[in-house]
């Protein structure tokens, strides 16, 4: 029985007193949404993420840049970033996540 309430205890302690990020993803797509705008070309969008110290990456076979936040406080959580580009590079659409892993 000992032995059952540390490892509740564990549990609890994991999943309870982990601090949330500082921007939810929430907040994080809409200040995206406000500043970019459909049409707006990849420099623009480069320099954008450039602003806000988001590391990315482009993805030429989905046509995306693609972001991570990584939660200082957490190594179970990240925000991910995937904006969506038209054929000539310019500013579709934004999709904003929140992404977890476990042990």
């Amino acid at each position: 029985m000992r032995n059952y309430h540390i490892v509740l205890f564990f549990i609890a302690s994991l999943f309870g007193c982990e601090q949330k990020a500082e921007s939810t993803s929430e907040q994080i797509e809409a200040n995206i949404v406000q500043t970019l705008k459909v049409g707006d070309d990849a420099k623009a969008i480069e320099n954008y993420l450039n602003s806000q110290n988001i590391p990315f990456t482009y993805d030429k076979y989905t046509n995306r840049l693609q972001g991570i936040i990584r939660d200082e406080d957490s190594s179970f959580h990240a925000i991910t970033i995937s904006i969506v580009l038209d054929n000539q590079q310019r500013y579709v659409n934004v999709e904003v996540n929140d992404s977890y892993t476990s042990l």
